[in-house]
């Protein structure tokens, strides 16, 4: 839950780390539940895992923090990430 107000800036290399462990949560916070076959879900829930493990590292969100032809923006509320 979002606590105050939200304030919107561009990411750098330095939220590698939390944007990863952020954007993991909240990716098996979202398809975890619904990878859940006995709820008609379409995905495996180690097929989420795995997903999940491979995309949101440190170094891949470090990479994309990097590159110069992307631009990734987070919302913070409280000091915590919000969104991105």
């Amino acid at each position: 839950p979002v606590h105050g107000p939200v304030q919107v800036r561009r990411a750098h290399a330095a939220d590698a780390a939390s944007l990863a462990s952020f954007a993991d949560r909240a990716f098996r916070t979202t398809y975890g539940p619904a990878a859940d076959a006995a709820e008609g879900g379409g995905s495996r829930l180690e097929d989420v895992a795995a997903y999940a493990d491979a995309h949101f590292t440190v170094a891949r969100m470090g990479a994309g923090l990097a590159d110069p032809a992307l631009a990734t923006f987070v919302a913070e509320s409280s000091g915590a990430f919000a969104g991105y």
